[in-house]
């Protein structure tokens, strides 16, 4: 039975079953065909920075980080506007803030000091939502980069905390090329896409459990 449960696991077409909700929720939004707001914001949530000096700059972050953050300097680029970096320290191996590391490698993409804005708190979503509630600064409307997956639960977020004026910029995803069912060989890569889509239907039950 595991190794059946196995290898189902390992399918395209079960990953893409299991992301297919996830990444579906939000649409891509052409950044250069999009509305404008007045008074609006960039908000890139964090994801994982690995701090290796030895290592090169784009070596020293996760997919997930070099994504949302490209698609923030694009944005910023098409439409410049203040970007919002929120996340502290949750690297088990450093003490560096994620926020301040994810501001010096925006300013090296391009991008004005200046324009960016930097909440160095938030070990997790909920937490980094709370965090730009909190932050002095009024904008009017956000434009929310995250992960694909992650776009549920920062609906599901944003409106816990009152958030009346944003639209999610969804990047990473995992779906990219069209469905297939044709049985394959265990995959790797599979194996991973699954994983992710448990990953965050396991983030959203908890979500609920702590309301």
């Amino acid at each position: 039975m595991s190794g059946a449960w196995l290898y189902l696991c390992s399918q395209y077409f079960f990953s893409y079953w299991l992301l297919s909700p996830l990444e579906t929720h939000s649409k891509h939004i052409d950044i250069y065909q999009e509305s404008s707001f007045d008074n609006s914001a960039i908000f890139v949530f964090a994801c994982y920075f690995y701090d290796a000096d030895n290592m090169p700059d784009v070596d020293q972050w996760n997919d997930c980080s070099l994504r949302r953050l490209t698609h923030a300097s694009l944005m910023y680029k098409a439409s410049k506007q203040s970007i919002i970096l929120t996340g502290g320290d949750f690297n088990e191996y450093s003490d560096a803030s994620y926020s301040l590391a994810a501001r010096d490698f925006l300013v090296r993409m391009g991008v004005d000091e200046n324009d960016i804005l930097v909440v160095d708190a938030g070990t997790n979503s909920s937490e980094e939502v709370q965090a730009l509630k909190n932050q002095q600064a009024s904008f009017s409307h956000y434009h929310v980069i995250t992960s694909a997956t992650h776009a549920y639960r920062v609906d599901t977020l944003f409106a816990r905390y009152n958030f009346s004026s944003y639209c999610v910029h969804p990047v990473d995803h995992y779906n990219v090329n069209e469905f297939n069912f044709d049985p394959s060989l265990p995959s790797i890569a599979n194996l991973e896409r699954t994983r992710a889509a448990f990953y965050e239907y396991a983030a959203i039950i908890n979500m609920y459990f702590q309301d």
